[in-house]
């Protein structure tokens, strides 16, 4: 299921920025959200040592879902980055 959710998603960048007509934007996209996704993997590390694993696994699936439910629901190329970046958060623990 991850994978085949992931195939789609990609797939669909490139759908979402050009019916904004910023299909230039594609890569900025993907980019960002990526090296947010990078940076905010270690704090989030230590919330989750002081949280614990279950709370931690919530907050994370918590976050991949609200990116997922934003990117369902983007009427700008704005909101679809902020929706990349909460589900690479989410994603990257």
């Amino acid at each position: 299921m991850d994978a085949w959710q992931q195939t789609t998603t990609g797939s669909l960048t490139a759908y979402v920025t050009s019916s904004f007509s910023l299909h230039s934007l594609t890569a900025t996209t993907s980019v960002m959200s990526s090296i947010l996704g990078g940076i905010l993997k270690l704090p989030l590390a230590k919330v989750l040592d002081i949280w614990g694993r279950p709370q931690g696994f919530l907050v994370t699936v918590i976050l991949l879902e609200i990116g997922l439910i934003m990117m369902a629901a983007c009427k700008n190329v704005e909101t679809y980055a902020a929706a990349q970046v909460f589900y690479w958060v989410g994603y990257a623990l």
